[in-house]
């Protein structure tokens, strides 16, 4: 049994940054992935590194994956031994690619690629590919590549294809296996074309579970215009059941699909209004906190008087924000939470700082990979701090101290952090303006 020291190592990171910036993860379909066996996950890509993180975190039976990677990541001597002792695989960029350069002895690489691949599937293993080929922000899935098929098409009939669906709210949902027997069966060892056509046959499939288990709509209109409409019709979006996410957005996406000079309309509206949201600060949720009294009948449309005034809304503020702030929960988060102020700090300033406009996929994992360096940071000066009073004068004591300390204070905060500061940013948010 291998001891994968290196990848255990990097799965322990990937739990606490699922369980630290996550409020919730839903797993649906983990059934479908095998106890034992090879298997060839194929899986999402809008997200990055941490998509990787989701992936080795919520696999049924812990087991191990083995992910192709990009083989720009080998050539840093510290990322490449980090994938290598993980068992990861380097992928190389399609030759015909004009955005990258490729070496002329392409056919020998990805040749050492399947052989790599065949290897791990003949030992039982599980192989993580993303079939989009890259990490991109679009309102639906563009494409699925064909390299998982082709790297299914030549193994043995026990090996199954998993589709797994990573979407952000975060919920990773595992389809239905493909059984790549049934496929294999119809290849004619002497046709080419054969083999060619099954592998199309087998990227269908992937694309077809893919995009079944994701939110796709035609435009970010459309897709903004649905966001909105959920929002609103939801009014509190943290209400929406986890496993029912996807279904109920795709239905928004689907009810603003039909082409019409009202529906543009329509859509046009909630675009506006999700811009109004976004650009104030604020939420609908928050709106519906604020002005619980609002009514949407024609008889309070035409009564100016009962429209929210100056002094009801700030007497509203002031109650909700005293509510708040001296909830029990408040109080007893508000300790731990300026522990963890270096964390938002470096995890904001991060995000600011390092990700390309527009590339929203990239912000998540900035602010997971700098906001844990500074829950560490603060962790490791409150240890230090204990020790220097003379609390603790051995070194098993300062560990003893530095993990229970740790510990602590990650559950002291994921306990409440979600509920607090949720309450307190549907009190503030509209008065950021």
């Amino acid at each position: 049994m291998e001891l994968m020291i290196v990848y255990r190592f990097l799965r322990k990171i990937s739990d606490w940054t699922l369980s630290g910036f996550y409020s919730e993860v839903c797993i649906t379909g983990g059934e479908n992935v095998p106890r034992d066996g090879p298997v060839i996950i194929a899986a999402t890509h809008h997200n990055e590194i941490i998509d990787i993180a989701a992936l080795s975190a919520t696999i049924s039976y812990r087991r191990r994956v083995c992910y192709w990677a990009k083989s720009s990541l080998f050539k840093n001597p510290i990322s490449g031994a980090l994938l290598t002792s993980s068992g990861s695989i380097p992928v190389y960029r399609n030759p015909n690619s004009s955005s990258s350069p490729f070496p002329s002895n392409s056919n020998s690489l990805q040749a050492n690629l399947f052989r790599h691949t065949s290897a791990a599937l003949a030992a039982g293993k599980v192989i993580g590919v993303f079939p989009e080929g890259t990490s991109y922000t679009e309102p639906r899935i563009v494409q699925v590549k064909d390299g998982a098929a082709w790297a299914a098409v030549g193994e043995g009939k026990e090996l199954v294809i998993v589709p797994a669906a990573v979407v952000y709210t975060d919920k990773s949902k595992y389809g239905k296996p493909i059984g790549v027997g049934e496929y294999a069966a119809r290849l004619d060892p002497e046709s080419a074309e054969s083999t060619r056509f099954v592998v199309k046959e087998i990227t269908a499939a992937i694309d077809s579970q893919l995009k079944h288990m994701t939110v796709n709509a035609p435009d970010w209109k459309t897709l903004r215009a649905a966001c909105a409409a959920r929002r609103v019709f939801w009014k509190n979006e943290d209400r929406i059941p986890l496993d029912r996410f996807v279904g109920i957005s795709q239905k928004f996406v689907d009810a603003l699909l039909p082409r019409s000079d009202e529906m543009e309309t329509r859509k046009t509206i909630l675009n506006r209004y999700l811009a109004l949201l976004h650009f104030t600060g604020t939420s609908h949720s928050a709106l519906e906190v604020l002005y619980p009294f609002v009514d949407h009948s024609e008889d309070f449309l035409m009564r100016p008087l009962l429209w929210p005034s100056r002094i009801r809304t700030g007497v509203t503020l002031l109650f909700q924000l005293c509510t708040t702030m001296f909830h029990p929960r408040a109080l007893l988060f508000f300790p731990v939470f300026v522990v963890h102020i270096p964390g938002y700090i470096t995890g904001w300033f991060a995000a600011r700082m390092l990700t390309i406009p527009n590339e929203e996929e990239t912000k998540a994992q900035f602010k997971a990979i700098f906001g844990g360096l500074g829950f560490a940071i603060s962790y490791g000066l409150l240890t230090r701090a204990c020790v220097k009073q003379g609390l603790l004068n051995r070194a098993l004591g300062t560990l003893a101290m530095a993990v229970g300390m740790t510990w602590s204070l990650w559950k002291w905060h994921n306990a409440l952090v979600v509920l607090t500061t949720a309450s307190l940013f549907n009190v503030l948010a509209p008065c950021e303006n």
